[in-house]
């Protein structure tokens, strides 16, 4: 599951609701190091930059530590 904003009111919900109801794996999206902290901290199992340019590569890295390998 990926969460934009998360370390915003409601995406900081998502992650902790999320959590709460059994997701196996989520991917947070925040625009800086503290954001993207406060992001693991409520729950996310990864957290990455969700700035448009390389996107997709950066999303497809936490993906892959858990076994993904499409694109």
């Amino acid at each position: 599951m990926v969460v934009h904003a998360a370390a915003r009111g409601t995406g900081s919900l998502v992650v902790r609701l999320a959590r709460e109801f059994g997701a196996g794996w989520i991917i947070a999206t925040a625009s800086s190091d503290d954001k993207r902290a406060f992001a693991l901290e409520v729950g996310a199992g990864a957290a990455i930059d969700g700035d448009a340019e390389g996107y997709g590569d950066r999303i497809a890295v936490p993906n892959r530590t858990r076994g993904w390998t499409g694109r």
